[in-house]
């Protein structure tokens, strides 16, 4: 026999399977909404999950009604319109939507949201509301980019190490063909001394170079430096053989 004050005892099935409801949604690590679209009011959240203060760090109330402040308002200016353009092709097509974009969140930190929803629509096929969830890819974007700049260093160094190897060759014939010539006028001819000057000044310069290639060749990881203009060059002194990536 239930006790009487035993909530089982005092709830309706229907009750219960709304405290169950509550209850699943607390535990989806994102954000459920349900909003309406409203003429010059845009989007308008109907419902909002508590797990949007997880996400963004404001509480739900602020955004039911647009009390406080509309969903939209958080998201990156520069990503709102292709998240508007997401939702109302999925409206317009009957289809689910899925979209990404940045959110600023309450401490100022910028987080990636996978947003996928589904309108609803009456029996005459008019729009009643959207149902929708947002989840944290944030970590899943840095993996992204990590493996991008990988990828792209990987290409760089590859390539930096084909141009080097091509050219060491003509500069190790240059040196040896410098220095045969060098032999060949201290012996033969009277301006000698000047003659030779101007070729072991070239051969230091080759040396160099070829030193510089040997480097490039051996980088596996690059700091960079600032140049003219605002840009940056690969600073190959600082670079190393042995870094490893972030």
């Amino acid at each position: 026999m239930a006790k009487k004050n035993d909530p089982a005892s005092i709830c309706s099935p229907a009750c219960n399977n709304a405290m169950q409801y509550e209850s699943m949604i607390k535990n989806i690590p994102g954000a459920i909404y349900r909003c309406r679209v409203v003429k010059d009011a845009g989007f308008v959240m109907d419902f909002m999950s508590c797990g949007v203060e997880e996400l963004s760090g404001y509480p739900a109330d602020d955004f039911l009604n647009n009390r406080v402040r509309s969903f939209n308002s958080i998201i990156l200016p520069e990503d709102r319109e292709k998240v508007v353009k997401a939702l109302f092709n999925g409206v317009a097509r009957r289809e689910i939507f899925t979209v990404e974009y940045r959110i600023k969140c309450l401490d100022g930190q910028i987080k990636w949201i996978s947003e996928r929803g589904k309108a609803q629509y009456d029996a005459k096929g008019k729009l009643l509301w959207i149902d929708g969830a947002c989840f944290d890819i944030t970590e899943q974007k840095e993996m992204e980019a990590k493996l991008i700049r990988s990828e792209k260093l990987k290409g760089v160094l590859e390539m930096s190490g084909a141009v080097c190897h091509e050219m060491n060759q003509p500069m190790t014939a240059a040196i040896i063909l410098l220095q045969l010539l060098a032999d060949d006028i201290s012996n033969e001819n009277d301006k000698a001394p000047s003659f030779q000057k101007d070729i072991m000044e070239i051969l230091e310069h080759l040396e160099k170079m070829r030193v510089i290639t040997n480097k490039l060749m051996n980088i596996n990881c690059y700091k960079t430096q600032e140049y003219i203009k605002g840009q940056t060059i690969i600073d190959i002194n600082s670079s190393s053989s042995e870094c490893e990536l972030d």
